[in-house]
């Protein structure tokens, strides 16, 4: 927890940007300023919307990584199995773009 605090000068219009951009990112003033400070940018936090989509795509493409370990097994699907993995790719690739956007 942090305690030591400083005093910042500031016009009612600036005041009240920061105040707009910390909402919209949904952290207190406090937090928006440090990641300001500090990053020079503020990753919102996912909404309750895009961690369910997060968490369905993570399900799905790990249903699919069983998926393919199981034809693997079955040699007989080995056409069908290219193309389950370059799903799981594809899958991987938006959950990484996910975690790794500025938004």
């Amino acid at each position: 927890m942090r305690k030591p605090s400083i005093e910042v000068y500031l016009t009612e219009d600036q005041k009240w940007t920061i105040k707009k951009a910390a909402a919209e990112t949904r952290l207190s003033i406090s937090e928006y300023c440090v990641e300001m400070i500090f990053k020079g940018y503020v990753k919102a936090p996912l909404s309750a919307d895009e961690l369910k989509m997060h968490s369905s795509l993570a399900g799905m493409a790990n249903n699919l990584n069983q998926v393919v370990k199981r034809m693997h097994q079955d040699k007989e699907s080995n056409g069908m199995t290219n193309e389950f993995q370059e799903i799981i790719i594809k899958l991987n690739a938006i959950l990484d773009d996910r975690k790794n956007s500025n938004r």
